[in-house]
Formats: structure tokens, sequence, C-alpha cells
């Protein structure tokens, strides 16, 4: 079991880093008293927390604080007491006790505490809710009610297999953690009547966000963006062919804008390149020769 507990906005912040993951918060100074407790069983993992602030916290999971090799997950949370906000793919989920929300952690969302409260968050393993819940994201930021129906049906079997873990052999636990993710694709699914098949539109504009929250991956390409929306990379040519551009052109062509603005801003060229998923400096320079019709190191000294 992890444990940690903090009395200051900054200690607030070195928690929810250790414990979760690196998120920015705002640099509001307000005291705040945090405590967490993690527990982990493979690649699951559930989080206890208390935080008490006297005003709102507002953050954010942007693309500065996403790492590079981010594990693929999704965590489910909802307040115990008091009320939180997420926002995710265009979305909103106002949450009060006795709803819960689904988000991707490797894509960019806004979160917003705007009472002190406890809360709980389940950490999913990314790949296996995709094996249960084809295009997962459709659901992010889509609140689910815990409290009735299939919702609480989902969260009372995650809190009871966690209060046996200890008592559970790894094949058991395996197994009882591989069930409740279906009925967290349960959950979701039925909010699905609300949701019409993801338009063509919508899946080119989580694909561009998803892109835009990757950039630095040497290895990002269609497949991958592909395989992270649930679809297959055939259907996502498809869907940018009919937004007249290609998944290769869009990746280039942002990958060069973010490479521009940091240029312009005095960066050295080599560090750029690498740092926004380029293999060497001299194909980026060509990269950016062709599309902006002058050498990246000229945009750099003016």
């Amino acid at each position: 079991m992890q444990a940690r507990t903090a009395n200051s906005f900054e200690g607030y912040c070195r928690a929810v880093q250790e414990v979760f993951f690196p998120v920015v918060v705002d640099g509001m100074r307000t005291p705040v008293s945090t405590r967490l407790r993690r527990r982990q069983a493979g690649a699951f993992a559930v989080t206890e927390g208390l935080v008490y602030h006297p005003d709102p916290i507002r953050g954010s999971r942007n693309a500065s604080s996403i790492e590079q090799r981010a594990e693929d997950q999704f965590i489910l949370i909802g307040p115990q007491t008091g009320s939180l906000v997420y926002r995710q793919f265009g979305r909103e989920a106002m949450l009060e006790p006795g709803s819960a929300v689904l988000l991707n952690t490797r894509i960019p969302y806004e979160f917003e505490r705007r009472t002190s409260g406890a809360f709980m968050c389940h950490q999913l393993p990314g790949q296996m809710v995709r094996q249960m819940m084809p295009e997962p994201e459709r659901f992010c930021a889509v609140p689910i009610a815990t409290s009735r129906g299939s919702g609480a049906v989902a969260l009372r079997y995650l809190e009871t297999v966690w209060h046996e873990i200890d008592a559970l052999s790894e094949s058991e636990r395996d197994f009882l953690l591989s069930n409740a993710l279906r009925l967290v694709s349960a959950a979701c699914g039925g909010r699905q009547s609300e949701y019409r098949p993801t338009s063509p539109r919508k899946l080119y504009d989580r694909a561009v966000t998803l892109i835009e929250a990757h950039l630095h991956r040497p290895g990002l390409a269609a497949s991958a963006v592909a395989a992270e929306l649930g679809v297959t990379a055939g259907h996502l040519h498809s869907t940018f062919q009919e937004q007249g551009t290609t998944v290769g052109r869009t990746i280039l062509q942002r990958r060069l804008e973010m490479c521009r603005q940091e240029l312009a801003r005095g960066a050295s060229v080599t560090d750029t390149a690498y740092r926004w998923g380029f293999g060497d400096a001299s194909s980026f320079s060509r990269a950016f020769k062709r599309f902006y019709g002058i050498p990246p190191r000229q945009v750099r000294a003016d």
C-alpha cells in the first residue's frame, strides 16, 4: 500500500504526481490538506483520497505533462463527498456523490475540484479496457450513475474485490478484476442509446487531439492512433481522406508548426527536432524547408 499525506498546496501537487501521474495545477497557493491511499494489484490500482481546500482547485493533464512513454491507462473516478468537474474530448462531466466518470490518461483533460471532499479512483489497464469496450473514448467525460443500475453494480463489485484482495490468489484476482471491466463496460454502454456512432468529423477531431498530445513520440503513426481510438487503421485513413488530408501529413504538419514556434523563441534546431519526434536534424531541416520554403535556421535567426 502506498500512502501520502500533505498539508500545503505544493505537497498536494507532489502527492498527486507520486500516486497518479504529472498534472498541471493552477498557480493559486491556497492551503490544501491531502490524504491519499493507493493499492495496486497487477495492472489495476485503486486510490482513496481526501482533499480539503477552502478555494476551488483547477488544473489539467496537458500535452507537456504526458510522458513520452505514458502507460495506456484509463481512470474511473468519482466523488464520495464534495463535487468534481472533468472535461475531455469537448465534453464536460459534473460529478456529485453517486456518479463517476471514465477518462483516458494519455489524452489531455481538465479538472476542477469545486469543494473539499473524498473520492475514489480506479486505474484500469487500457489494453484490457479496449478489449471489453470498443472505442472507449466515446464514453470519456460522460457521467455514469453509480447509485443505481449497472453503474452501482460495477462500483460495488470493484469495492468488494479490493476489500478481499489480500485473500485472493493471483489467478483469482486477475479473473475477478477482468470481470470488473465487463461490468464497467456495461455501465458505460447503458448510456450508448444517448450517443450515435461516432461521426467521421468527430472521429477526425478526436484523432487530431490525440495526435497533438503525442507529437513528441517518434513512433507516432496511423496504426498507433487507430489503436488508441479503438478503430481500424483503414477506417482512420478513410476518415482523414474525407477531410482532404492524411494521418501522416497531419502528424508532419502539426510537428513542423510546433517546431516553428520553438525556433522563433530561439531554440536550437537539433534540440527542437528531437523534442518533436524527428529522428535526426537533417531530415527535419529538409521537411521544414519543403513546407515553409525556408531553412529552420533562418526562422531562428529572424
